[in-house]
């Protein structure tokens, strides 16, 4: 039920090394993100900065970082994509949807929307891995896999579903592709939606509610000045029965436990289930005990953030940095073409199934989608920010209704996490 083992004080110390050797490289992405003006303008993280180049100085090109330490990085995306998805549903709230007709008129095209979006990222992959790839290249049959895992899902779930591979036997060369497949579609997703905000604005496809000078992007600051800072987590417990983020971490460590309870409930019905939905799962059990209790008051959704942003920050760090070259450069071919349509699907879905579905604020509700289906929840509103820097429109409020319902299915949920298998079924 539980994972059990002794755990020898040098493979402590080994970790707190390499954990250090992960800060390092986060730092050296932070700096070279502040000081080429080229990576601050494509909105590249610190982490994939990191991350990259942790991967140029790795054993596959400059040797300066051992394979023992890479291939131990490539162990903890697994385990952090667990911490990342437990606090999702902890702090699930629909107070704010007082009308649930209102609700319901703006969440069904959103759910639609939602589903489609993930659902083309796999259709369309799959059967060109049927009619074409697999015929021709010899790819992997779990190839297809890697679109709906890298574009929706994004590092932290193309980095997590690396026991869910290894399970299946395409371990090293699953995770790699899978990683590669999230890298090209958060550049694609940034990018691409920003010349696509530009184009929209100039062909009049923008809520009225917004103008054309309002996409005049300011610099963004990589680091806040002493005058605009501002809280980004609030202490809840007394610091004298305990650490408010420790609180915190405790909640999610319940979470985490629940989440092997499920998943060994489950294992009678379903083997091989990854841990990270059921720990999402477990974090919903959470909400309600503390809701009962009268305690949920004292949970800080935004220290939970914090929690969560710190794990994906160093998963994505170590997921990159310990990506193996070889296995891109066997599928290289493949997963250009298998890219390019999954860039032409999105494109389809955007300018052809949005205004159809969206009656109200097409574009910018549509945006949000393109940049959650292509990279993550973030690029999807630094989009949306990009283009209703106001939030004038329903965009950020009708996502926000259909989040909890597709958020644990699709784009890294369990629909995402049992899709390798499903492949194979």
């Amino acid at each position: 039920m539980f994972p059990t083992g002794s755990l020898a004080s040098a493979d402590v110390a080994l970790l707190t090394f390499y954990l250090a050797v992960i800060g390092a490289l986060l730092l050296i992405g932070v700096v070279l993100r502040a000081k080429i003006p080229f990576l601050k303008k494509i909105y590249m993280p610190a982490s994939l900065i990191g991350g990259i180049i942790g991967l140029i100085l790795s054993y596959n090109c400059l040797n300066l970082l051992p394979e023992e330490m890479t291939s131990s990085f490539s162990a903890l995306p697994g385990s952090l994509i667990v911490v990342v998805f437990a606090p999702l549903l902890m702090c699930a709230d629909f107070s704010d949807v007082k009308n649930f007709k209102e609700a319901k008129d703006i969440a069904i095209p959103q759910l639609i929307v939602g589903t489609v979006g993930s659902f083309l990222q796999i259709g369309f992959p799959c059967l060109l891995t049927a009619v074409f790839l697999a015929p021709v290249f010899k790819v992997n049959e779990l190839f297809p896999s890697i679109i709906e895992i890298g574009w929706a899902g994004g590092h932290g779930t193309a980095g997590g579903m690396a026991e869910v591979f290894e399970n299946l036997g395409w371990g090293e060369e699953g995770l790699a592709l899978s990683l590669t497949s999230a890298t090209i579609g958060l550049l694609f997703g940034i990018i691409g939606g920003m010349i696509m905000i530009n184009l929209g604005a100039r062909k009049g496809y923008l809520s009225p509610k917004n103008k054309l000078e309002q996409l005049e992007l300011k610099e963004q600051k990589d680091f806040v000045d002493k005058a605009d800072k501002k809280a980004n987590a609030y202490e809840t417990v007394n610091s004298n029965v305990v650490e408010s983020f420790a609180f915190h971490v405790a909640l999610i460590g319940v979470a985490i436990i629940l989440g092997y309870l499920i998943k060994w409930a489950l294992s009678f019905l379903v083997e091989g289930l990854p841990l990270f939905p059921m720990a999402m799962l477990g974090g919903f059990v959470v909400n309600r005990i503390m809701s009962k209790l009268g305690l949920m008051k004292y949970v800080d959704h935004m220290t939970l953030q914090r929690i969560q942003g710190i794990a994906l920050d160093v998963l994505v760090v170590a997921a990159i940095t310990s990506i193996k070259i070889s296995a891109i450069a066997d599928n290289l071919l493949p997963i250009i073409l298998v890219s390019i349509l999954a860039a032409i699907t999105m494109l389809f879905f955007f300018y052809w199934i949005c205004p159809r579905l969206f009656k109200e604020d097409w574009f910018e509700q549509g945006i949000v989608h393109f940049g959650v289906n292509t990279g993550v929840t973030a690029v999807g509103f630094m989009l949306l920010r990009t283009v209703d820097p106001e939030m004038n429109t329903i965009a950020s409020k009708a996502y926000a209704i259909q989040a909890p319902f597709t958020s644990p299915l699709l784009g890294g949920g369990l629909v995402t996490a049992l899709l390798p298998s499903m492949i194979l079924t």
